[in-house]
């Protein structure tokens, strides 16, 4: 691992200078938004995945950020705060100041679309001004549908809005508790968690479908056959299905780390991942034909946990000390860095943004095949691999702990004198 230093940029200007589109973030369904997708999955598909770090820098400093990043097509960046809003793209970053808190931010065909306390506004990326601005109330712009519809949560529920003018198209009411945490907007329906439950409702604001009297204090995420929700309070992981009536449970495990969170789980095929806010992070796996979860792994880190985005084979977790990759199968470490800390964002070509205290950074990844590499870092020493090494691994071959094709690369390694990473 690379010792790392942030570098500062004068005057806030950078420039998006990666050399390869490795993973393009127009590739998400509807870009922009918060976990990448409408499902909140937090994935991103990629043949390669980040093995180590290239570099940090400082795209913008004495911001205090509080919500995750979100990352628009071309590598447009949208990150938001108390009392400001940062927006970066083609070249340059731009901070305005906002009336209070500010939400997530949705980016959509060059605009940027928030809520602070006192209105909902459009930034024109190019520019960075305010070209729209109508009267609200904080309402949360994250999220758009599969079928290209706007929603943004509200006080008491959710609505569909005109992303040209903001306008509200149809108000749905929900609860009658402040607002829901957080929800997956479908064809037909929608799904929404909230302090006491979780439940369906179509877009005309009638219930299809619910469980009750369960505390969930903690955004959901999920796929086109199930959701997946955090039992806070229980400490359960649940997975459920959003056909039947009541939401019936398909799977759940119960684990003392599965308590208190920032963000929804991320999904890797039917592996689910997150840190809590102790800074304990865990992998788990669904078997959807036993319909059983099974905990993989958990892994202790430094800081309080804030959110987790997969990349390839490699699960980013982020605290307010570090930013970590865990490979996705064991949970070990594969790189860390303090030189970037708090919430980090979906990639796009060979970056990340982080959102912490005073900072926003961006971290270029060095790409590899993970896959092919997993597991031999404990046969190294300062990453290369030795003759005292590649002889623990010929006899954990022997044992059947290590298979060939990776007793073949250590081989490789050792021969060539390469880094693993």
């Amino acid at each position: 691992m690379k010792t790392l230093a942030a570098v500062p940029v004068v005057g806030g200007l950078y420039s998006f200078d990666a050399d390869a589109s490795t993973v393009d973030s127009s590739d998400y369904p509807y870009p922009g938004q918060y976990g990448g997708n409408h499902l909140n999955q937090a994935y991103a598909d990629s043949d390669d995945s980040p093995t180590d770090v290239d570099s940090v820098r400082s795209v913008e400093e004495d911001v205090d950020i509080d919500r995750i990043p979100v990352v628009g097509p071309n590598g447009n960046v949208a990150a938001a705060g108390e009392f400001n809003i940062i927006v970066a793209g083609n070249g340059d970053s731009e901070v305005l100041d906002a009336d209070g808190i500010v939400s997530t931010p949705l980016i959509h065909d060059g605009k940027v679309y928030y809520g602070d306390q006192l209105s909902d506004n459009i930034i024109d990326v190019e520019s960075g001004e305010i070209i729209e601005s109508n009267e609200g109330s904080n309402r949360v712009f994250r999220t758009v549908s599969s079928s290209g519809e706007f929603f943004r949560e509200k006080y008491k529920g959710l609505e569909k809005f005109d992303p040209d003018n903001l306008d509200t198209i149809n108000s749905i009411d929900i609860v009658s508790n402040p607002r829901p945490y957080g929800f997956i907007p479908r064809d037909d329906d929608f799904i929404a968690v909230f302090e006491q439950g979780v439940g369906k409702w179509d877009y005309e604001g009638d219930r299809l479908a619910g469980r009750a009297n369960r505390s969930y204090n903690t955004n959901i995420s999920g796929t086109d056959d199930v959701v997946v929700a955090i039992r806070n309070g229980d400490d359960i992981l649940e997975v459920l299905d959003p056909e039947t009536d009541d939401m019936a449970e398909k799977a759940s495990l119960e684990n003392s780390v599965f308590t208190q969170f920032e963000a929804p789980c991320a999904i890797f095929g039917n592996s689910f991942y997150n840190v809590n806010r102790d800074g304990v992070a865990f992998g788990t796996s669904y078997d959807d034909t036993e319909e059983e979860l099974k905990f993989d792994w958990k892994t202790e880190l430094d800081g309080d946990g804030r959110n987790t985005v997969v990349w390839g084979e490699v699960a980013i977790v982020s605290t307010t000390e570090q930013v970590v990759g865990l490979d996705t199968e064991s949970g070990d470490e594969i790189w860390s860095t303090s030189d970037a800390n708090g919430f980090v964002s979906m990639p796009h070509d060979t970056e990340l943004y982080v959102g912490g205290e005073n900072t926003l950074y961006e971290l270029t990844a060095e790409l590899g095949d993970r896959a092919a590499n997993s597991g031999l870092n404990e046969y190294t020493n300062d990453g290369t691999v030795g003759t005292s090494q590649l002889l623990a691994g010929i006899e954990d071959w022997r044992s059947g702990a290590l298979d060939t094709p990776k007793l073949l690369a250590l081989i490789n390694y050792w021969r060539s004198g390469e880094t693993i990473k």
